[in-house]
């Protein structure tokens, strides 16, 4: 019988153990897998996707690279606020 000592560097410590064994079980569960994806404001193939590369021990985008913050929203010249619309040129219309 083969038993891994405490002493060996290949074993697993109980984080990984534990982090693996909660991916798993969000695998196994479409509503949780679903309350992911809400929470993370992403698809839930993309949730699944991003468990699986966790969970086969890959490096997800997450770990690798922060996500790129999103463009700054322009701002109107005119300092006005509007209804919305924005006005055409003589050329544009």
């Amino acid at each position: 019988m083969c038993t891994v000592s405490s002493s060996d560097s290949r074993a697993p410590d109980y984080e990984t153990v534990e982090r693996r064994y909660n991916i798993a079980v969000n695998l196994e569960s479409w509503e949780l897998l679903a309350m992911h994806s809400i929470a993370g404001d992403e698809s839930i193939p993309r949730v699944r996707l991003r468990m699986l590369k966790s969970l086969a021990g890959l490096a997800t985008r997450t770990e690798s690279t922060p996500p790129t913050p999103p463009p700054p929203v322009a701002q109107s010249s005119s300092g006005s606020v509007g209804n919305g619309r924005r006005r055409l040129s003589r050329e544009q219309q």
